[in-house]
């Protein structure tokens, strides 16, 4: 016979730290809205409604007491529900002195942590019960909330002026090291590195073009730049493609990386030479770290979970998501601007979580034809001009490239916005047919780059 588990919580602990917080007063309501205690965590009805009325009183910069929090139950209609003044009374003689709350507050926490872990392990199995949903969705969404579940402890984020110097000395003797080399993962499109810095640790990149424009295609390059570089280490990278498949996009990086034009290989007519440079291609890439994942119809909070696993797995140093309006919204009902908000709120609360730089593609409305785009042409657009640390658009001017080279043509990186840098337009050779951007030579043409290996 199973036995029955009891529901973790303590009422002593609950009435001890309601009791210090009348004991102490302001200062001890302070210390528990610091630790970002609220009434969730208490498992007592009448614990949680005299806690909200003590938030209501510190959040008005009234004083805490039996009579104020008397009267504000009173003024909600929630004095009789808590047991009156008895209750008030039992709790505030609870304890003598405040200076345990620390150990109420961290004790209150782990009893609801309990609780919310039993909670969500019982939705999960009555998901998997669900035919109705997708198992990998419920997963997803269990998977999340665990994890916020795990940084609930409050983390101290003051800094003095100590720290703020200590911090801004380190980040200048770097700089000052790096002798203006780019502080961030270098993308390999040089101009674009010295502008911007290279891709940065908590920050969200917003690459933007219409169709055939080359969104995906500079993604591939940066990519394809980390893993394989022509010098220095690899870096790990993950590229979650929600509009094309894993072949596809493997041959997309394969031709890339060889220089290999993707329709002559497509065609049969490929010389030895070329030949040769796309097998040691093929070997690059079985050695170099990209993770791909070519799964469709993702939630926001379902691209969360499979990047956290690329990290937790492979130690992915950077993201990249192909493309942003693909993914599924997580409230079908919401309105479509409110859907791609959401969106783009979870990629950047992405790049803060995991501490990496996110590369996401975006795709221009068709307003952008045939002109300069700007940022109110990024589809239901709002929420990501404010999230998105640095936009930038790939453009490319009709007249010319009717007068380059049909092999390759110039397009324009231009740097809409950046939160902590300059703006403006950054040249760069786009050769289509091996989804690959150069660094572009103003006189001379496009620069003559030979293969990464």
């Amino acid at each position: 016979m199973t036995p029955t588990r009891k529901i973790p919580y303590s009422i002593e602990v609950e009435q001890a730290l309601l009791g210090a917080v009348f004991v102490g007063g302001e200062e001890a309501m302070l210390e528990c809205c610091e630790a970002c205690v609220c009434s969730t965590w208490f498992y007592n009805t009448r614990h949680q409604l005299v806690f909200e009325a003590m938030l209501a009183l510190i959040g008005k910069g009234e004083p805490i007491d039996e009579i104020t929090v008397g009267d504000k139950l009173k003024s909600t209609g929630n004095f009789e529900a808590v047991g009156g003044d008895a209750t008030l009374l039992e709790l505030s003689n609870a304890v003598d002195t405040s200076s345990h709350l620390p150990y109420y507050i961290e004790s209150l926490r782990k009893t609801w942590l309990r609780r919310q872990l039993i909670e969500q392990g019982n939705r999960l199995i009555e998901s998997a019960y669900d035919a109705t949903k997708e198992p990998e969705e419920s997963l997803g969404t269990i998977q999340n909330a665990v994890y916020a579940l795990g940084e609930s402890k409050a983390e101290n984020h003051l800094s003095d002026g100590h720290d703020l110097a200590r911090m801004a000395g380190m980040q200048a003797d770097v700089m000052l090291k790096r002798k203006g080399e780019p502080m961030g993962l270098c993308t390999g499109l040089d101009d674009f590195d010295k502008m911007v810095g290279g891709l940065l640790p908590k920050k969200t990149y917003i690459f933007a073009a219409r169709p055939g424009m080359g969104k995906s295609a500079i993604g591939i390059t940066i990519a394809r730049n980390l893993v394989v570089p022509r010098r220095g280490s690899a870096i790990p990278a993950g590229y979650l493609s929600l509009e094309m498949g894993s072949e596809e996009l493997s041959m997309r990086l394969a031709c890339n990386l060889s220089r290999v034009d993707y329709n002559m290989l497509k065609e049969g007519d490929l010389s030895p030479t070329k030949r040769t440079d796309f097998n040691q291609a093929l070997t690059a890439i079985d050695r170099a770290p990209i993770y791909i994942d070519d799964s469709s119809s993702l939630t926001p909070l379902q691209v969360r979970a499979k990047v956290r696993s690329m990290k937790h797995r492979y130690g992915i140093k950077v993201i990249f998501i192909d493309y942003l309006t693909l993914m599924e919204p997580t409230d079908k009902k919401a309105s479509r601007e409110q859907q791609v908000a959401d969106m783009s709120r979870q990629m950047k609360a992405m790049s803060k979580e995991l501490e990496i730089p996110v590369a996401v593609m975006c795709q221009l409305g068709r307003d952008a034809q045939g002109r300069r785009p700007k940022q109110s042409d990024l589809r239901e657009s709002g929420s990501i001009e404010q999230d998105a640390d640095v936009i930038a658009f790939i453009h490319r001017d009709e007249e010319a490239e009717e007068s380059e080279s049909m092999r390759f043509g110039k397009r324009t990186l231009i740097i809409e916005k950046q939160r902590n840098g300059p703006v403006g337009d950054i040249p760069l050779t786009f050769l289509k047919p091996m989804s690959l951007f150069e660094n572009y030579a103003r006189e001379d043409g496009p620069v003559q780059e030979e293969c990464a290996f």
